[in-house]
């Protein structure tokens, strides 16, 4: 027999408590329909409510008896979601203004049914990060292995919108046309990926960029919800360090010296090795020139100075946020003088520097976070050849015409003595 359930206004609500408990006493002998309402935004990994249940008061027992202090125990769906700042990416950028890719993994949870009715994510962005593009794939329950791609568009959209000054991007899953399912059947996965692929402002100036996400999994919406809850924080974050030294000549009191370019790159790019005889074009490089110039392109107003600032050093946890936390973690660079100011040697590939740089920012002395001893460069001995520019013709012309009005003298001198010899 099939009947339909006449919904009244209810007997009897509450709310569960810390343990998860909830009482009613004093109950009449009946029958009960028990269902779950809302739940907090807050409520943990909850993905589904649980199923409505009858139960009668009082409750037949197993001796035949009756019980009158009933306790049921109906279920949630739960999964996770778990947010990391991309290994790949890391290695591949090299300072703020790069693109920075975030993993979102998360479990696919069905409800009674074994359906997927609603999955997604919604990303808030930190002020310093702009949204490019995103990927959708299943993964495998290691997330080592793709098991399948989806199509923007075909499988899942995606929105940017932007709530009380703060920029999110939602991609979801779309829905089938009666609502209660996905038009992409999620069932037979158990874990999804959405890449999320950003630019880091080059303006950041703190040492981290924090992340979290909203996700969406069947009745569970913190984002969407009435009273949303808190996001997902992502378990770790690029961190970000400055770089200074200064440049100078060999002598005794060193003089600051303008005009000579550096290059950095990651030591992992070129096999762990500083001394390569010619970087390669495939490697990300950083240049800036003392007294002129960072890798930005801002002016360096200090003479013989040269300044990195917003290296990308590497992954900190999310709790790691204090000075001495982001001290601990370093990264490996290389460091060659690849342009040497006019009238100095440029130093041979083989004294190319190894340097250890940590996490930190300081923008008024970046040098307060990693430094060397001064760089010094030997004046060159000798003409400086070729000459060029005007100084360099200048300088050719009045030679010209001091050879020429050499030649003339000699000349007139041998003009002399021919006629004295007559």
């Amino acid at each position: 027999m099939v009947g339909t359930i006449k919904k009244t206004t209810a007997f009897k609500t509450g709310v569960t408590d810390a343990n998860g408990q909830i009482s009613w006493t004093d109950l009449p002998v009946g029958l009960y329909y028990v269902e779950e309402g809302g739940y907090s935004g807050n409520a943990g990994n909850i993905t589904s409510k649980a199923e409505p249940f009858f139960v009668s008061m009082p409750y037949p027992n197993a001796k035949k008896g009756w019980n009158y202090n009933v306790y049921v125990y109906p279920k949630n769906g739960f999964g996770t979601t778990v947010k990391h700042v991309d290994e790949d990416s890391v290695n591949k950028a090299l300072k703020v203004g790069d693109q920075v890719k975030w993993n979102i993994d998360q479990d696919v949870s069905v409800d009674a049914d074994h359906k997927v009715t609603a999955f997604g994510i919604v990303d808030r962005l930190d002020e310093h990060v702009s949204y490019n593009n995103v990927t959708v794939a299943a993964v495998d329950s290691t997330g080592n292995n793709v098991v399948k791609t989806f199509t923007k568009d075909t499988d899942y959209t995606v929105t940017e919108s932007t709530k009380n000054g703060v920029n999110y991007v939602e991609v979801s899953f779309i829905k089938s046309a009666d609502g209660k399912s996905l038009k992409t059947d999620l069932s037979q996965y158990s874990k999804i990926r959405f890449t999320l692929n950003t630019t880091v402002s080059k303006d950041l100036a703190s040492s981290t960029v924090p992340n979290a996400v909203y996700p969406i999994i069947n009745n569970y919406d913190p984002y969407h919800s009435d009273t949303p809850g808190t996001p997902v924080p992502s378990e770790d974050q690029p961190c970000y360090g400055d770089f200074a030294f200064q440049k100078v000549d060999d002598q005794t009191t060193a003089k600051a010296l303008n005009g000579a370019e550096f290059t950095l790159w990651r030591k992992s790019q070129t096999n762990g090795s500083c001394l390569v005889e010619n970087i390669p074009d495939n490697v990300e490089t950083l240049t800036a020139t003392s007294g002129e110039k960072d890798f930005l392109g801002n002016v360096v107003s200090v003479d013989g100075k040269v300044v990195f600032k917003g290296i990308l050093i590497g992954k900190a946890a999310k709790d790691q946020t204090t000075e001495a936390q982001l001290n601990a973690i370093t990264g490996e660079f290389c460091l060659r003088e690849t342009k040497a100011p006019a009238g100095f040697v440029l130093p041979a590939a083989s004294e190319t520097r190894s340097v250890t740089l940590h996490a930190g920012r300081n923008a008024d002395n970046p040098e307060k976070i990693n430094t060397i001893a001064d760089v010094a460069n030997t004046k060159e001995h000798g003409p400086n050849l070729p000459l060029t520019g005007a100084a360099g013709r200048l300088i050719l012309i009045l030679g010209s015409v001091a050879v020429l009005a050499a030649a003339a003298a000699l000349f007139v001198v041998n003009q002399r003595r021919q006629r004295a010899n007559r």
